[in-house]
């Protein structure tokens, strides 16, 4: 009895995986309609009435339904699924519903009246690029970069963030983030590791000084400043007068952490003689903003600066040094107007160089040009990390890619990326209310490594 059991399942199976290719080609027409019993699930097997290309919105697998998107019709609707669903990859192999994800381009097969799903294969006329971080998402021009090439944005673009729907203005640089398409049209964009929220406690004896995220934010303190950073476990190094710290920090998406470094104690700070050597030799040398004669030796607490080089008919050049040695040295070859690289070379032995530096740009004097922020109302406004006061707002316009942050004791932090022009126009913006905090916004860490 279970071997005739046994018999009729495979058989069952193999109907089903042959009736289904035959509807992964959306050139074939649909079979025609029988009066099913659509309360016996084997009645209907391998047959459909209905066909469509579709992005995945979500998949509940208590319910046992999968809801998908009509791209065409920006049109949303739910199917059930059940153990004779039949799922497969591109290239026809078996699935199981939690390999299906959101955001994923499917060819699906389907009985429009029992709204029951027959079978789901992944599209094979979809495009993906899975984890990317290099990208530029422009919302006003409706378009999407990604390297040299070019894709669409319209309307039925599906955007989200754990599950949940956002805008595009919503991913903020260094989101990392998964594209898929057909043709030169963006379908779908997730955002797999999002961005949280730091902020210093008690650090009155840190401004001025400089944090440092991983090697790859660094930004000078300043009163107030809540920085956006990628959500993960990071070392956190704060350097100032007197102290210099690390905390282990781990940033959860949309979350604000905050280090509470009241307990540091402030030493006298320690001196480093730093040798310069600028090319070419005419160059004018600024280190954290002040112009300094770098012809002779240098003498600068341990700490890490900011240090600009800038020279007619060269290209201006900003690195970060860090001084932790008696005797430093750091070598910085400019390169003419035009050129792309900027050349410095320290003592491995004495300081250390990180280029990749967000927010570093030199003074732009732009007139009167501003930026308002008016929607919405009485919220703390921050532009890449630096408080800007309480809406509404104003403050200077710099061209450049932006991250304004919104902020309210008792409301989810909310940023948005912006895109700030090279023109003599003032530019305003109004952005949605924030949302009502139900959630637990991070804790305090206070750790030392």
């Amino acid at each position: 009895m279970n071997a005739m059991k046994k018999l009729i399942k495979s058989f069952i199976i193999l109907l089903t995986a042959a009736l289904l290719f035959g509807c992964a080609n959306t050139s074939t027409p649909p079979p025609e309609l029988f009066d099913f019993d659509f309360k016996s699930p084997a009645s209907y097997i391998g047959t459909y009435d209905s066909m469509d290309t579709a992005i995945v919105e979500k998949v509940d697998t208590e319910a046992k339904t999968i809801t998908l998107i009509n791209y065409a019709l920006n049109r949303s609707y739910t199917l059930l699924y059940n153990e004779l669903s039949i799922f497969l990859d591109k290239f026809g192999q078996a699935l199981s519903i939690a390999q299906i994800s959101t955001g994923e381009i499917v060819d699906v097969c389907f009985l429009k009246n029992s709204k029951t799903l027959v079978s789901l294969q992944k599209s094979k006329a979809a495009f993906s690029f899975d984890n990317i971080s290099r990208y530029t998402l422009d919302d006003g021009q409706r378009i999407a970069l990604i390297g040299e090439e070019s894709y669409r944005l319209n309307d039925s673009t599906l955007i989200t963030s754990g599950g949940n729907r956002i805008d595009t203005a919503d991913i903020i640089a260094r989101d990392i983030i998964t594209i898929r398409g057909v043709d030169r049209d963006i379908w779908s964009i997730v955002i797999e590791r999002g961005h949280g929220y730091l902020k210093l406690v008690n650090d009155f004896h840190a401004l001025g000084g400089w944090i440092e995220i991983d090697n790859h934010i660094i930004q000078r303190i300043t009163d107030n400043m809540l920085l956006t950073v990628p959500e993960g476990t990071f070392d956190i190094n704060i350097l100032a007068r007197g102290f210099n710290t690390t905390r282990r920090v781990t940033i959860e998406r949309n979350k604000e952490t905050a280090i509470d470094i009241g307990d540091v104690t402030v030493e006298t700070p320690l001196k480093g003689r730093v040798i310069f050597n600028v090319s070419p030799a005419n160059a004018t040398v600024y280190i954290d903003g002040d112009e300094v004669d770098v012809r002779g030796v240098v003498e600068l607490e341990f700490g890490l600066y900011q240090v600009v080089c800038e020279a007619p008919g060269y290209d201006p050049v900003m690195i970060h040094i860090r001084v932790s040695q008696e005797i430093a040295s750091v070598s910085v070859t400019m390169d003419a107007a035009g050129a792309n690289n900027a050349g410095a070379n320290t003592d491995n032995n004495s300081s250390s160089n990180i280029f990749d530096v967000p927010n570093g740009s030199l003074p732009i004097e732009i007139g009167s040009n501003r930026v308002y922020i008016e929607e919405p109302q009485d919220v703390e406004v921050y532009q890449d990390g630096v408080y800007m006061g309480i809406s509404p707002v104003h403050f200077e316009k710099v061209p450049g890619s932006r991250t304004i942050t919104l902020r309210r004791q008792g409301y989810v932090t909310k940023s948005y990326q912006i895109h700030l022009d090279n023109d003599l126009n003032d530019v305003t913006y109004s952005f949605s209310t924030l949302e009502q905090n139900t959630l637990d916004t991070g804790e305090f860490v206070s750790e030392d490594n």
